[in-house]
C-alpha cells in the first residue's frame, strides 16, 4: 500500500489557540511538555527559565543525551529567556503572567512562597488568566512540598509494583520493581496538564475569567492505572508483578527481536492457527477456549516461542496480518519513525539541531471539506450556536465543561476513560449502551452470567454520567441518538474504522444533524492509517507503540504494560475533543478528531525518537537514566522497595548525609562521577535503605530534600487518607456493589476545588430523563 499524503494543510486551518499567549515557568520535563502540547495547537509560547538555565540542560553531555532530547522535546520552537537572578527570575514571572493567557508553572508551594509568588492571587490580579500548576504531589495536602521526580511519581501510582511483567518477573524475581518507558510520568503529567488547560481556556470563554488548574504527576499516575486498583480494592488484594495480566504468549522471542501475540478472541485463535498451518493447536483439548488457555499458558508459550523463535518480526507480523489476530512487533525508538504504518500518521517534524519529534498527537478533519469535496478548505459556513458556548451558561463555582453535551459511544477502556475526563471537569455525558452487546467491562471477567451492574471495572471508567439504551443496529435506536446529537456538543466513539458508518452515523450524516458537532473517533491505529482495519489491543499498542521495548531489564525480554496504554490514549482523545471544540467555537466549524491509541504512545516517547534519529540508540534501562545516580528502587527493612531519584548536585549532597561518611567523597559529588560509578553508588544507597522501613525511609528522605518514594501497592494507596481529603481517591455507595473506592479526577480547579459527582450508572437507568432534561423525543419508539 502507499504511503496517505501529509496533511500539509492541518497547521494552517487547524490552530484553535492561535490567539493564546502561554508563559512556561516550568523546570525539567512535565510543565514544559504541557506548554509544547499547546504549541502544536498553535498558541504563542515564552519561556522563563531561572538562572543558570533549566537543570536539563547542565546534565546534558551531547545531542544524542538524554538529558538534551529531553530539554529539546519539550521546548522547541519556544522563545527562550534566562533570568540573571532569582529576584528577577520572580519579577519576570509577574510581569509574564500579567501578558500571557496561560501560565504553566511547576514550582511546589513552598518554593512560590520563596519567589514571592502566589497563584491564585495571580488570578485575582489578572482575571483572565488561566494557570496551570504541574507538580508532583499538587498545591495542597501534607505531602504537596515533597520532593518529586517522574521515578518517584510513577511508581506512587501503584503501576510500578506490577512491572516488569510476570514473564520477566520469573526470570528475575530478586530484581527490583521497574517504571515503564523512560520520563513517561512526566509526559503523561504534561499531556493531561495540556488537557486541563484547554478545559479552563473553554469555561474562560464561558465565564470570562480564568482558574488555577492543579494536576498531580502521582495522581496522573494512580488515574491511568485506575481499573487494575479499582479492582484489587474492590477484591481485597494487591496485584503484583507474579499477576500476569495478560493470559499468555506475553513478549516472545524472534530471530531479529520480540513479538506481542494477542488471540483473544476464539475466531482470532482458530483464524491464527489456520494461517499458521497449525489446526492442531486450535484442536488440543489444552487449548480449546480462553480458560484452558489460561490455565494452560506455559505450555502454550512454549508452542507459540518455538515458531517465533525460528522467523524474522515481519514473518510474524505478516501472519497476524493474515488472520486478522491482534499483535505485532515491539519496535525500538528507530524503528518508530521508519514504521510505514506510523509514518502514514504524519505525526513527526524536523526539529532543530537536528532529528525528528512529534509535531501532533492526533488528525483532524473539517465538516466543509468532506460536503464541498474539495481539495483545500472551503469558507466554513456558520455555525449553530452551541448553547454550552453562551458565557452566560457558566455560572461561579461550576466546573468548566458544566452544561457541555457529550454523546458518549465507546465501550471498554480508551474511549471511556475520554469521556470520563469530561465528565470529571464538568460535562453531561451520556453513556448510549446496547441492550443486546453490553460493554465487555460491564462483563464479570470471573462469571459471564453475572448481574451487568457487577462489574468494578465498567463502574470506575464510567463515573459522573449517565446511561441510555439504544440499539444502534435497529432504525429507532439509530434515531434516538441522532436526536441527541441534535442538541450535543460532542460525539465520541472508540469502534474499528468503517463501523460507524456502516451504523449509518458517519461524520457526514452527524454534521448533517448538527454542524457544528465536534467528534471524537478514537481507534487503535487511525482510520487513514495503512493498517487501520487491524485489531488492537493495549498489549498490541504497547509493542508498537515503542514503549514496552523501553520497559524492563537490559539483558531481560521487553515487558507487557496493562490498561494504562489504553487510558492514556484516551487522555489524548480528550485533548483533540477540547481543541476541536475551541475551533468550533471560533466559527470554525465541525470537526471529526482521529486519534489512535498507537499515536499517543509514540508522541509521549518523542525524546526517544528524537535521540534515535539523531544516531543514539536509547535501550531498556529498568529505572535508571544515563545522566543521574542514584536512579533506581531500592529494597527496605520491611521488604518493600523505595524509588529514589536523585538528579542534581544538591539532591546528592542531602541524601549524602543520610549515607554516611562513605557517601562523603569529594569524587562522588558530580552527577557525571556518580553515574560513571553507578554500581558502587547504588551499593551505598541500597546498604542505608535495607536498614529501614519503607515508611520511615521515605520520611527521612523527605525531610532531607531527597525524591524518594514507596513503589507503591493498591493496599498503600487506600490507606493514605490524604488522598480522599484532597478527591484522589472517592469512596462511592453503589445499589449493587456497595461502598466502593474509586480513583478520583486528575484535575483539582480553584474555581471548583471538591465537584459532587454522581455515581457511575446502572444500565440504561436515565433514557427518559436524558431526552426529558435535554429535550429531545425520538420519532421513532426505541428500545
Amino acid at each position: 500500500m502507499e504511503a496517505n499524503p501529509a496533511p500539509a494543510a492541518l497547521d494552517g486551518w487547524f490552530r484553535p489557540l492561535a490567539r493564546v499567549r502561554v508563559l512556561d515557568t516550568g523546570r525539567w520535563v512535565a510543565a514544559p511538555w504541557c506548554a509544547q502540547v499547546l504549541s502544536w495547537l498553535g498558541a504563542d509560547v515564552s519561556r522563563l527559565e531561572p538562572p543558570g538555565g533549566d537543570p536539563l540542560l547542565a546534565l546534558a553531555d551531547g545531542p544524542v543525551s538524554s538529558a538534551r532530547c529531553l530539554y529539546d522535546d519539550a521546548n522547541r520552537g519556544k522563545r527562550v529567556r534566562t533570568a540573571r537572578t532569582p529576584q528577577e527570575y520572580a519579577e519576570s514571572l509577574r510581569a509574564g503572567a500579567a501578558a500571557a493567557d496561560v501560565l504553566v508553572d511547576d514550582h511546589t508551594p513552598a518554593e512560590l512562597a520563596a519567589l514571592g509568588v502566589d497563584l491564585a492571587e495571580l488570578t485575582r490580579r489578572y482575571p483572565a488568566l488561566v494557570v496551570v500548576s504541574v507538580t508532583g504531589h499538587g498545591l495542597t495536602g501534607a505531602t504537596a512540598d515533597r520532593p518529586a521526580c517522574e521515578l518517584t511519581a510513577y511508581h506512587a501510582g501503584g503501576e510500578g509494583a506490577t512491572l516488569p511483567s510476570e514473564n520477566v518477573y520469573r526470570l528475575f524475581p530478586d530484581r527490583p520493581p521497574v517504571r515503564a518507558g523512560r520520563f513517561l510520568a512526566d509526559h503523561d503529567a504534561g499531556l493531561t496538564a495540556a488537557v486541563g488547560a484547554l478545559a479552563a481556556l473553554v469555561g474562560r470563554r464561558r465565564r470570562g475569567t480564568g482558574d488555577v488548574v492543579e494536576v498531580a504527576g502521582d495522581q496522573v499516575e494512580r488515574g491511568l492505572n485506575r481499573t487494575t486498583l479499582s479492582r484489587a480494592w474492590f477484591e481485597g488484594r494487591d496485584y503484583d508483578r507474579t499477576y500476569r495480566g495478560y493470559d499468555y504468549a506475553g513478549a516472545l522471542r524472534c530471530l531479529d527481536g520480540w513479538v506481542a501475540i494477542r488471540p483473544v478472541e476464539e475466531r482470532h485463535w482458530r483464524s491464527f492457527c489456520q494461517v499458521l498451518g497449525r489446526p492442531d493447536l486450535a484442536g488440543d483439548p489444552r487449548f480449546a477456549d480462553r480458560g484452558r488457555r489460561y490455565d494452560n499458558a506455559t505450555a502454550l508459550t512454549g508452542e507459540l516461542e518455538s515458531w517465533t523463535s525460528t522467523v524474522t518480526r515481519d514473518a510474524v507480523r505478516r501472519v497476524l496480518l493474515e488472520a486478522g489476530c491482534p499483535g505485532g512487533p515491539f519496535l525500538e525508538p528507530a524503528e518508530l519513525a521508519a514504521d510505514p504504518a506510523i509514518a502514514s500518521r504524519h505525526l513527526l517534524g524536523p526539529v532543530a539541531g537536528g532529528g525528528v519529534a512529534p509535531v501532533r498527537s492526533f488528525l483532524v478533519r473539517p465538516v466543509e471539506k468532506r460536503f464541498a469535496g474539495a481539495e483545500t478548505q472551503a469558507t466554513p459556513p456558520a455555525p449553530a450556536v452551541s448553547r454550552a458556548a453562551d458565557p452566560r451558561a457558566l455560572a461561579a463555582g461550576q466546573l468548566p465543561l458544566s452544561g457541555l453535551r457529550v454523546v458518549d459511544l465507546t465501550w471498554v477502556a480508551a474511549g471511556p476513560y475520554a469521556t470520563e475526563l469530561l465528565a470529571f471537569l464538568g460535562a453531561d455525558v451520556v453513556r448510549v449502551e446496547s441492550p443486546t452487546a453490553p460493554d465487555l467491562f460491564r462483563r464479570d471477567m470471573a462469571n459471564a452470567g453475572a448481574d451487568l451492574d457487577s462489574s468494578i471495572r465498567f463502574m470506575d471508567l464510567n463515573q459522573a454520567k449517565s446511561s441510555v439504551l439504544a440499539d444502534l443496529k435497529s432504525p429507532a435506536g439509530r434515531e434516538r441518538v441522532l436526536r441527541l446529537v441534535e442538541a450535543a456538543d460532542v460525539l465520541v466513539e472508540n469502534y474499528r474504522p468503517g463501523v460507524r458508518d456502516r451504523l449509518g452515523l458517519g461524520d457526514e450524516v452527524l454534521h448533517a444533524r448538527r454542524p457544528d458537532l465536534v467528534v471524537l473517533s478514537l481507534s487503535g491505529f487511525g482510520t487513514d492509517a495503512l493498517d487501520a482495519d487491524r485489531p488492537g489491543y493495549a498489549s498490541v499498542f504497547n509493542a508498537e507503540g515503542g514503549l514496552g521495548a523501553m520497559t524492563g531489564y537490559p539483558d531481560a525480554p521487553p515487558s507487557d504494560i496493562r490498561d494504562t496504554n489504553d487510558l492514556r490514549a484516551g487522555t489524548n482523545g480528550a485533548l483533540g475533543i477540547l481543541a476541536g471544540l475551541l475551533h468550533a467555537w471560533d466559527g470554525g466549524g465541525g470537526v471529526t478528531v482521529d486519534a489512535a491509541a498507537r499515536d499517543a504512545l509514540v508522541v509521549l516517547q518523542g525524546h526517544l525518537v528524537l535521540a534515535a534519529s539523531r544516531g543514539g540508540r536509547p535501550l531498556r534501562a529498568g529505572n535508571t537514566v544515563d545522566f543521574a545516580a542514584p536512579y533506581d528502587c531500592f529494597p527496605t527493612l520491611d521488604r518493600r522497595w523505595v524509588a529514589v531519584g536523585v538528579r542534581t548536585d544538591d539532591e546528592w549532597a542531602a541524601l549524602a548525609g543520610l549515607l554516611g561518611p562513605a557517601a562523603a567523597e569529594p569524587a562522588l559529588r558530580t552527577s557525571r562521577a556518580r553515574v560513571a560509578r553507578r554500581a558502587e553508588v547504588d551499593a551505598l544507597v541500597a546498604a542505608y535503605t535495607s536498614r529501614h522501613d519503607a515508611a520511615s525511609l521515605v520520611a527521612r528522605m523527605a525531610a532531607a530534600a531527597v525524591p524518594a518514594g514507596l513503589s507503591a501497592a493498591a493496599s498503600d494507596l487506600a490507606a493514605d487518607h490524604g488522598l480522599v481529603a484532597r478527591g484522589a481517591l472517592r469512596l462511592v455507595e453503589h445499589p449493587r456493589l456497595g461502598r466502593l473506592t474509586l480513583v478520583g479526577s486528575p484535575f483539582r480547579l480553584l474555581s471548583c476545588p471538591d465537584p459532587d459527582y454522581p455515581r457511575p450508572p446502572l444500565l440504561g437507568e436515565h433514557t427518559e430523563k436524558i431526552e426529558q432534561r435535554w429535550g429531545v423525543t425520538s420519532r421513532v419508539a426505541a428500545p
